[in-house]
């Protein structure tokens, strides 16, 4: 996202998300992924910050528009991964991936 394709779950090329869970070697039945971005000074407790802000934002969610926030609380996802990066210009990219 950070290289180019903007906030997207899928860039132009890029295999789907079970195909890329699969091709990383992870074993899922179910997936679900959230993305954000926002903005940080370039300290590791900013860019914290942020991350935990926009985690903040998706709890927030309300239905109909709560998919960040069901997927954050599916006691179905069994594990986690986080990527979190800050761009030359101070825009913090953020991908949270669950899978069951």
């Amino acid at each position: 996202m950070a290289g180019g394709c903007g906030l997207s779950h899928q860039c132009s090329g890029e295999a789907g998300l079970g195909d890329r869970f699969t091709a990383a070697g992870v074993s899922w039945s179910s997936a679900g992924e959230n993305i954000g971005q926002g903005n940080a000074s370039n300290t590791e407790a900013s860019i914290i910050t942020a991350a935990n802000g926009l985690t903040d934002l998706m709890l927030a969610e309300v239905a109909p528009n709560d998919g960040h926030r069901k997927n954050l609380l599916n006691t179905g996802f069994k594990r986690i991964g986080l990527a979190v990066t800050r761009d030359a210009n101070g825009k913090v990219w953020f991908t949270q991936d669950f899978v069951n």
